[in-house]
């Protein structure tokens, strides 16, 4: 436990739990310094989990992360922000970003990716309590995000993630093989996931291998343009209202099931890219709409 102002400066940890889990607890502005920026938090085996809980989270001077578990939550009346910074790089099975908002006593975690690379297995943006954010509680803004699942649990209509630049990819699992990243919320009775595109922007959706889902409990919003890279497959299912343009430079874009991009300013395709529109929403028909770069 980390306690309010303190500093930890060390050159590497590494976390072996036995049977329990391996708490670090960063509260009210501590610091946590890894050989000026060099060092490593590492998991090192044992049976238990390793986690890391930051809450009011200060500063993290480190160059890697890789840890099964990691939380960012709030104290009563306190935000808690952990930044992602050029250079850093962050692996973890579970990636926890959590917010209460209330009329008394709100709680706020919010992860802001700066730069770097975080890659997570499962990523939960969890909502909880009447009121409504001030602000979204994940930024994307410039780095990369490599994730296979990202779900929200809350049934509000808050706009949690923020997607302003950077890559957002499907994970790359240790030997070569990849997996589907699929966004959605946690359950279908649930409205959708709003991942609201930077406007003046333009945001690379990079799908390497297998495919990427954007499920109908989610939708890409706001003035943004998206770039489809990567040899993988992009799987638009929801009614999506972005209005930037459309680019596919590489691999498949398609638009499936009840999926819409109609709001789209156009699509273009260029020569290593495809575009499959199947789903049973009308294509759009505006002059000009869809063109191809050869």
């Amino acid at each position: 436990n980390l306690l309010p102002k303190s500093e930890l400066v060390a050159d590497r940890i590494e976390m072996a739990p036995g049977n329990g889990d391996a708490v670090i607890l960063v509260c009210n502005q501590a610091t946590m310094n890894l050989k000026e920026g060099k060092g490593e938090i590492l998991r090192a085996g044992g049976q238990g989990v390793s986690l890391i809980t930051f809450q009011a989270v200060g500063s993290l001077n480190l160059a890697r992360c890789d840890v099964a578990s990691l939380s960012v939550t709030g104290l009563e009346e306190e935000e808690s922000t952990l930044e992602i910074l050029p250079g850093q790089c962050f692996k973890l099975d579970l990636l926890t970003v959590a917010a209460n908002p209330r009329s008394v006593g709100s709680t706020y975690g919010r992860l802001i990716i700066n730069g770097g690379e975080v890659e997570v297995g499962y990523l939960k943006l969890n909502v909880g309590g009447p009121g409504s954010l001030t602000t979204s509680i994940l930024q994307l803004n410039s780095g990369t995000l490599k994730a296979s699942y990202i779900t929200r649990f809350n049934d509000g209509t808050d706009q949690v993630f923020e997607w302003n630049g950077g890559t957002l990819s499907n994970r790359e699992i240790d030997n070569g093989d990849q997996v589907k990243l699929t966004i959605g919320a946690a359950s279908d009775v649930m409205k959708p996931l709003e991942i609201r595109l930077g406007e003046g922007g333009k945001q690379n959706f990079e799908v390497r291998d297998g495919r990427a889902i954007i499920m109908p409990t989610a939708i890409l919003t706001n003035k943004g343009a998206l770039v489809k890279t990567g040899d993988g497959t992009l799987d638009i299912q929801s009614k999506c209202t972005y209005s930037g343009m459309t680019t596919i430079k590489t691999g498949i874009f398609r638009v499936t099931k009840s999926g819409s991009i109609s709001n789209s300013a156009g699509v273009v395709v260029e020569l290593e890219g495809d575009f499959q529109y199947l789903s049973t929403e009308p294509e759009p028909q505006k002059p000009g709409w869809l063109k191809g770069v050869f």
